[in-house]
C-alpha cells in the first residue's frame, strides 16, 4: 500500500507515523476549525479564499493560528509533490492542542496543525446527468447565536447527526432547518433553488455556511445575467421549486431532483442548473 505523506505539526511524516495525543482538545472536545480544499492538475483552486475563512474561523474561537497562507500554500503544495498527485482532496485541521482535561483554552500551550491530502477522483458524470436525491431532516441547524454558521468548527456532530438521519432514508444529502423552519443548507452542502427566472439561496443569518463554491456560484450567475436573491424560505418552497442544486468543494454543483420523494421540476437538472455546471467548469479549467 502505497505510504501517504502528510504534514503534523512542522514534520512530513508517513501516515501511519502521524500520532496526535490523546488529551488534544480536537479530540476531547472538538476544539479546533478545518478547511477542505481541490487541488486540479495540481494546482490549488481558491486558496486564498480558504485560507482567509480558516483564519476567520479561527479568530472567532480565539484560536492563533501560527501558519500563515504563504506557509500553508507551501506546504499543500509538497505534499502534493511528495505523494505524486494531480487531482487532489485537500484537509487542512488546527485544533487547541493538547492539553489537560477542562474548556479554558489556557491549558493548552500549543495547537495541533495538520495537513491531509489524497488522490481526489470526483463524482460519476452520471450522477450530475441524473441528479440526486435529498430529503428534509429533523435534526436542526445551530442557532446562529449559540453556533456561528461562519466557524467551521471541527465540532461537526449537529451535521452528522442530520447525515446519519438522511442516509436511512436512502438520500444523498440531507437538507436542515433552522428552529423557525426556514431552510439553512445541506448537512455538508449549500443549497440553491429556481423561483422564476430567480435563484434563491439561503442566507448565512438562517444557519447556512457561507460557501466558497457558494460564493463562485452567486458571481458566475450574475455574469450570466441570472439574479440570485438571499432570502429566506420553507420547506415548500424546495418542493415547489423547478430546479434544486447543492454546492461545496467537493461536490462542486450538484443537481437534485428529488426531495422528500418529490420529483422536482421535470425530474432532470434543469436549464440554471446546467448553466452554473457549465460556467464552473469552465472557471476550474480557465484556472488549471
Amino acid at each position: 500500500m502505497k505510504n501517504v505523506i502528510v504534514y503534523l505539526n512542522g514534520r512530513y511524516l508517513k501516515k501511519s507515523d502521524a500520532k496526535v495525543s490523546f488529551l488534544d482538545h480536537g479530540l476531547l472536545y472538538g476544539d479546533g476549525v478545518f478547511e477542505t480544499l481541490r487541488a486540479y492538475n495540481k494546482k490549488i483552486f481558491r486558496p486564498d479564499e480558504h485560507f482567509k475563512r480558516l483564519h476567520n474561523s479561527a479568530k472567532k474561537i480565539y484560536l492563533k493560528i501560527p501558519l500563515n497562507s504563504i506557509k500553508l500554500n507551501y506546504i499543500i503544495y509538497k505534499l502534493i509533490k511528495l505523494n505524486n498527485l494531480r487531482n487532489a482532496y485537500i484537509r487542512v485541521t488546527v485544533t487547541r492542542g493538547p492539553g489537560e482535561p477542562g474548556i479554558n483554552p489556557g491549558l493548552c500551550k500549543s495547537p495541533t496543525q495538520a495537513v491531509y491530502v489524497k488522490e481526489f477522483k470526483g463524482y460519476t458524470d452520471g450522477i450530475y446527468s441524473k441528479g440526486v436525491d435529498a430529503v428534509t431532516v429533523s435534526t436542526m441547524k445551530n442557532h446562529p447565536e449559540a453556533i456561528n454558521p461562519s466557524i467551521k468548527s471541527c465540532n461537526f456532530l449537529n451535521n452528522i447527526i442530520a447525515g446519519i438521519e438522511a442516509k436511512s432514508k436512502n438520500a444523498f444529502e440531507g437538507i436542515m432547518l433552522s428552529r423557525e423552519g426556514w431552510v439553512a443548507e445541506g448537512c455538508v452542502s449549500n443549497i440553491f433553488i429556481s423561483a422564476g427566472n430567480t435563484l434563491l439561496t439561503p442566507p448565512p443569518g438562517v444557519g447556512a455556511l457561507d460557501g466558497i463554491t457558494r460564493r463562485e456560484v452567486i458571481e458566475l450567475a450574475a455574469k450570466s445575467g441570472i439574479k440570485v436573491i438571499e432570502k429566506k424560505f420553507k420547506k415548500n418552497k424546495l418542493h415547489e421549486s423547478q430546479e434544486c442544486f447543492l454546492t461545496n468543494t467537493l461536490l462542486e454543483i450538484m443537481p437534485v431532483t428529488r426531495i422528500d420523494g418529490k420529483t422536482i421540476g421535470n425530474g432532470k437538472p434543469g436549464k440554471f442548473t446546467k448553466l452554473m455546471m457549465k460556467k464552473y467548469k469552465e472557471l476550474v479549467k480557465s484556472e488549471k
